[in-house]
């Protein structure tokens, strides 16, 4: 199977406008996505709970005719386009789910729902998709092959690709291109390649069990803290000396918690 990678230059908030600006001809296609997209920013749910997102891209791919697997999925679906002549399968993947994040952007669409944001751009991936899938389907007829489009579920937790997996929809797949954005690309340019694009992830849990004492007598106790910071700098070197230099990897330390006082 072959993997590629698709990046997007569309900046925050301006989507909708390049693709009027650039495929005139789809004008008021560019404008319900903005739109679609902009409801589902305003509306975000965290992973496994993106009911109400799954319904909002079903209603629109059944108004356009467009096929949906049954398959067994909670949230997320997946929809498919052509199959009229013989040819490979493409997937075509996006992600629906939001962060647990409050949002302070200030943008008209800002998120109705207090903690939680599509702060990594799902809104986009998966209104992006909607609309590559209305776009095919207009050329159904001439495709050679099938192309599925993946909303997925579940992609900030990682339990979201397995149980696409499990299902087989990706089964016998030539090749499948992640869609994730790029504010660094110039506006309106795609990027990607050949192979592994961008990165999954694994977490960590690290926990410290040592002695407090009353701040005044650091004598007493065995602190917690000076431990937490020597280990956050010694994680960096994990990777300047267990990763061959031609190679890429992250360690992050993303939180961390130590108490009340």
């Amino acid at each position: 199977m072959r993997a590629a990678g698709l990046s997007c230059g569309f900046k925050h908030g301006q989507c909708g406008e390049n693709i009027v600006k650039t495929v005139p001809q789809h004008a008021p296609l560019a404008q319900f996505i903005q739109a679609f997209r902009h409801d589902l920013h305003q509306n975000p749910e965290l992973s496994n709970q993106e009911f109400e997102t799954t319904k909002k891209i079903r209603a629109a791919l059944e108004k356009e005719g467009i096929r949906i697997l049954d398959l067994p999925l909670k949230t997320g679906l997946v929809a498919e386009v052509g199959g009229v002549q013989d040819g490979p399968l493409v997937i075509v993947r996006s992600d629906i789910d939001a962060l647990p994040i409050e949002e302070e952007s200030g943008v008209e669409f800002t998120s109705q729902r207090q903690g939680v944001m599509h702060a990594c751009g799902h809104d986009f991936h998966s209104s992006a998709a909607l609309c590559a899938a209305i776009l095919l389907k207009g050329i159904e007829s001439e495709l050679k092959g099938t192309v599925r489009i993946l909303f997925q579920a579940a992609e900030e937790t990682g339990l979201g690709a397995p149980e696409v997996i499990a299902t087989g929809a990706l089964d016998n797949a030539a090749a499948i291109f992640g869609i994730h954005n790029d504010p660094k690309l110039p506006v309106g340019v795609v990027g990607g390649k050949d192979g592994a694009l961008t990165a999954g992830v694994d977490r960590f849990e690290i926990k410290i069990a040592a002695k407090g004492y009353h701040a005044a007598k650091p004598h007493e106790g065995n602190d917690p803290i000076i431990i937490l910071s020597q280990l956050i700098s010694a994680v960096q070197t994990i990777i300047s000396r267990t990763v061959p230099a031609d190679d890429t990897a992250v360690v992050s330390i993303t939180q961390v918690h130590s108490g009340s006082t």
